[in-house]
């Protein structure tokens, strides 16, 4: 249903495009060494970010966990549905590994995010979702995802402000 194409390809980054057929939706993925960011352009109607996956590989609701950005560690077995305070991130960690995965919003929204486990074996975490309700509607939308190899709330943190707030550099020339 969508086209994609390489827009540029470089030693720092790779950007993909993809376009629906019908022209209702539009995104690019740049691919960096260390994360991944959507920027989604055009929606046909309200979406949703969606991750489901297994940390470590196989999920254990008791011993494996999220933190929000506020600082709040849950383990997987609590199912919740609340607007993520800002800035927007989440991270996984697995009791077997050190890493983490990190997913982050840039743009703050205010609208319901939720987790829950879904038949005891993946997580199932949503930026404007709640049950199959979709909320978002914002355009452009930026979504960065990655993996941070500490899974200390300071060390992620710091990873999340420095990709929303990334270094400028201004070169002037004297004359």
């Amino acid at each position: 249903g969508c086209t994609s194409r390489v827009v540029s390809s470089g030693p720092l980054k790779l950007t993909i495009g993809a376009e629906s057929n019908d022209r209702q939706w539009a995104c690019t993925w740049d691919i960096y060494p260390t994360c991944a960011r959507l920027t989604v352009l055009k929606v046909g109607h309200p979406y949703w970010f969606l991750y489901e996956g297994t940390p470590g590989g196989q999920l254990d609701e008791a011993r494996d966990y999220c933190v929000r950005s506020d600082g709040v560690r849950l383990s997987l077995t609590e199912r919740w549905a609340l607007p993520l305070p800002a800035p927007e991130w989440i991270y996984f960690g697995a009791a077997n590994t050190p890493r983490v995965l990190y997913l982050l919003h840039h743009e703050a929204d205010g609208l319901t995010d939720s987790f829950w486990p879904m038949e005891h074996n993946m997580t199932v975490f949503g930026f404007g979702r709640n049950n199959t309700e979709k909320y978002m509607t914002q355009t452009p939308a930026h979504f960065t995802i990655g993996f941070a190899d500490d899974g200390a709330h300071a060390t992620v943190q710091k990873t999340l402000d420095s990709i929303l707030h990334p270094l400028k550099i201004t070169v002037q020339r004297e004359v």
